[in-house]
């Protein structure tokens, strides 16, 4: 029965106790304000179906945890540890009396992972599971799939603000195969007034939302209700809630408002203690500006709240399989979370919200599940301890996405947390029971469960307490074991980072045995920070080009300006955000070559390339010795030894260079060129030959073949033209289509041109005097084209037929020549007279 103050949700009790008796799982939608977190948990204490077992409310944020347990005790009239108790990754407390404990979505499956039967419990609520975390989802399918094959009696409710219904009760009743009942329940909101105020184009939304508090908080007449800041009030009685996508901007827009206003400002965010938080949210009804990433946004209710101020802006971690890096991404709100900021405004009376952006702005419905955008390798790790070999057989309303699921699975590989057929390892099962990230589950416990290893998982985990201060994650490390008061570095980030520290070595030492530390050549007692850090992001190499870092999987990302680490040839990348193109990495650390030999599979290529090349040089080659881990080259000198060399390095290289200068790398091609035109001559008048086919696209492209045994100074041996010219040049291309001819007394050299004209020489007329016979190439097919040339070697005449030219040439030849040239012999009979020297 309803327990304390009325609230709406207690109009359906009834009808949802009903439902939950009849049926296995029930979906309860009922909007902020309506009391379902306070509500139903006590209500379900009356259910006959519970007998002493307990009830298990999941909360997706640990503020929302603590301040649940916290109201869900008050209205027992009980302090927490009593019939009411919470757990947290951080904080347990519970007592023997305790029969509703309200736990974090992350606490839940470790309770599914280690007993699937959820012994002693009645009933499993899951709470906003409209905001679809992965652990939300994961909570589910787990839960879903212990009632299916262990527990018929357990019951499970999901509770939500906004949600597809209908999506979720068709995945139940698919998965559980019977009825799900849907119940509903109105709200209990004061109405707020909504005024939309987009500021000047340019403005950081920091500073838009400084002015705005200002505007408000001053009472400048752009209040609440306006077309500016809200309501016609001249001043703002209570506190103002302005939402900001992150905890940099939060810092910021305080300083902005602090120096213009004597107003108390408050920064709200996930990263705070429990003690911080709960000032914040049971602070005094009273002026004061509380600045808040989404952490505010549902399932607590901050007193005093009377005006919202929305910049519109959230910050989502979007993951890419193609590079296997996670992206935070500033990205405009979804309207049903603008709409749940707005409400806050309106728990306790009516309020008033400003928006920062135009009224006419089209805002998407409904933020993407977590399932389709993120990092998947916690949860397939999680599925394949809990024995779930297909995620399609699970109760999840939207799939996971396949191709996060396979980057998941090859990076828990990599891990050794599954073996290649996908089963998890007794590494896996030590990984899935650390409360982080499996890669940082897999440093702390390779890391031998040591400080520095703890250190570098606390730091990634709860945040960076130096950020800005260069991107080298050994100088937090040397932060943290400092005494020193005069570093940089966020107190509170800091306090956290070290209690998490703590914490984790403490978990990690019983553990480290399942995973021997690094491997037998590294010494045991100091592993560097690179060589950690390579434990936990083995697919974060990046490797130094110019200005800017490349990883495996082709991103490229840069380092701050300046930045003392830009001078690592190698580096480990932990954080970095950005576009794909060129990310910023914000927390890396440099890592030896001796290191990343052990940790990553180095292969090792000799590349040959060519030197710079130009007419009047001859073509050089180069070799390099080269590592590389995949497409990265981790190192690169030159290759002295060129007995190492492999030929066909050498010829892929010179084919390269003669494809981009041509066959003039190979030095003097007269003789080439001869041989290529008498090649194709005889292709031409003689096509059954079989004479091969030399042209320069064939010769670059049949190098393997014709190349003799290379060097790295001339890579086709020690004449490469000569080469080429022997391999096509033979006994029966002599015969058939001579270089040189004999005529008269001496050898004269055959022009065959491009190939396509007929052979031809050039002789001076008094040389031929004497030679009745006219020559022929090609078997004495073809006659030759004889050029006669005057004694100046100007040509007189052409000619195919000698002896005929004798008869009827040459007497007009001689005629006009003989008084120009009246040295040089000009017979009557040019067939009987001697050939003139």
């Amino acid at each position: 029965m309803p327990i304390g103050e009325p609230l709406p949700i207690h109009g359906v009790l009834g009808e949802l106790l009903a439902s939950l008796e009849r049926a296995r799982a029930a979906v309860l939608v009922a909007p902020p304000g309506a009391g379902k977190t306070t509500g139903v948990p006590l209500a379900l204490l009356e259910a006959t179906w519970r007998g002493d077992d307990r009830i298990i409310v999941a909360e997706p944020r640990r503020v929302a945890t603590r301040m649940a347990a916290q109201r869900l005790a008050s209205q027992l009239g009980e302090r927490v540890g009593e019939t009411i108790g919470y757990r947290t990754r951080d904080d347990t407390v519970v007592g023997p009396r305790t029969r509703v404990e309200v736990i974090t979505d992350g606490i839940l499956i470790r309770m599914l992972q280690g007993d699937p039967s959820l012994d002693g419990v009645a009933a499993v609520v899951l709470d906003e599971f409209h905001e679809r975390h992965l652990d939300s989802d994961l909570s589910m399918a787990l839960t879903v799939e212990s009632m299916r094959l262990l527990r018929p009696d357990l019951r499970l409710l999901v509770m939500s603000a906004t949600l597809d219904t209908g999506a979720v009760v068709r995945c139940l009743e698919r998965t559980l195969q019977g009825p799900v009942p849907l119940v509903s329940s109105t709200g209990r909101a004061f109405p707020v007034s909504i005024a939309y105020a987009p500021p000047a184009p340019g403005t950081v939304v920091e500073r838009a939302v400084a002015d705005a508090v200002v505007a408000v908080l001053a009472g400048s007449g752009r209040g609440a209700g306006d077309n500016r800041h809200g309501s016609e009030r001249s001043e703002v009685s209570g506190a103002v809630l302005a939402f900001l996508p992150g905890a940099p901007e939060l810092r910021r827009a305080a300083r902005f408002i602090q120096q213009r206003l004597n107003v108390p400002v408050q920064l709200l965010h996930g990263s705070l203690s429990a003690r911080e938080q709960d000032q914040i949210v049971k602070g005094a009804r009273s002026r004061r500006v509380i600045l808040a990433t989404a952490v505010a946004q549902t399932s607590i209710t901050i007193e005093g709240v009377t005006t919202v101020i929305d910049a519109g802006w959230s910050r989502l971690a979007r993951y890419d399989p193609n590079s296997g890096m996670t992206r935070l991404t500033t990205e405009r709100v979804s309207a049903a979370n603008a709409d749940q900021r707005a409400g806050r405004a309106g728990r306790l009376g009516p309020g008033g919200c400003v928006r920062l952006w135009s009224a006419s702005e089209r805002l998407r419905e409904h933020d993407e599940p977590e399932i389709r955008t993120a990092d998947l390798a916690g949860l397939a790790l999680e599925l394949a301890r809990f024995g779930a070999e297909d995620p399609s057989d699970l109760a999840f309303v939207d799939a996971p996405d396949p191709q996060g699921q396979r980057a998941a699975r090859e990076l828990l590989i990599r891990l050794v947390a599954l073996d290649r057929d996908g089963r998890i390892t007794p590494h896996g099962i030590a990984l899935v029971d650390m409360p982080v990230h499996p890669r940082l589950a897999h440093v702390l416990l390779r890391g031998g469960a040591s400080t520095t290893a703890a250190r570098i998982a606390a730091i990634l985990q709860e945040g960076d307490p130096m950020r800005g201060h260069g991107a080298d994650i050994r100088a937090r490390i040397a932060a943290l074991e400092s005494v020193r008061t005069d570093l940089d570095m966020d107190p509170a980030v800091t306090q956290r980072v070290q209690r998490t520290a703590i914490r984790l070595e403490r978990l990690a030492r019983p553990k480290r045995s399942v995973a021997p530390r690094l491997s037998a050549s590294v010494n045991p007692a100091e592993p560097s920070v690179g060589e950690l850090l390579a434990l936990a992001y083995p697919d974060r190499l990046a490797v130094r080009d110019g200005s800017q870092y490349v990883f495996e999987a082709g991103v490229r990302a840069r380092l701050p300006d300046g930045d003392p680490l830009s001078g690592a040839n190698a580096i480990i990348v932990a954080d970095l955000d950005g576009d794909r193109r060129a990310g910023r990495i914000w927390l890396a650390a440099p890592i030896e070559l001796e290191a990343i030999q052990r940790h990553f599979p180095v292969t090792t290529h000799i590349d040959v390339e060519a030197g710079p090349w130009s007419p009047d040089r001859p073509l050089t080659l180069r070799a390099r010795r080269r590592l590389r881990v995949g497409a990265l080259v981790v190192d690169d000198r030159p290759e002295t030894d060129t007995s190492k060399v492999p030929l066909s390095e050498i010829r892929t290289a010179a084919r390269h260079a003669m494809r981009q200068h041509g066959l003039a790398v190979l030095g003097d091609l007269d003789a080439w060129r001869s041989l290529q035109a008498r090649l194709g001559f005889l292709r031409r008048i003689d096509p059954d030959g079989h004479w091969p086919e030399a042209s320069d696209d064939t010769v670059i492209a049949s190098i393997d073949i014709w190349a003799g045994d290379g060097t790295l100074a001339l890579p086709f041996g020690e004449r490469p033209v000569e080469r080429l010219v022997a391999f096509y040049g033979n006994h029966r291309l002599e015969r058939m289509a001579p270089r040189m001819i004999r005529l008269g007394s001496r050898e004269r050299s055959v022009e065959y041109g491009d190939g396509t004209d007929s052979p031809r020489v050039r002789v001076r007329l008094q040389h031929l005097l004497g030679v009745i016979d006219h020559p022929r190439v090609a078997g004495d097919r073809i006659p030759v084209v004889i050029e006669l040339l005057s004694p100046a070697d100007r040509p007189i005449a052409t000619t195919a037929d000698l002896p005929g030219f004798w008869r009827t040439g040459y007497p007009a030849v001689r005629r006009d020549l003989r008084g120009r040239c009246p040295k040089h012999h000009w017979p009557d009979d040019p067939t009987s007279a001697p050939a003139s020297r």
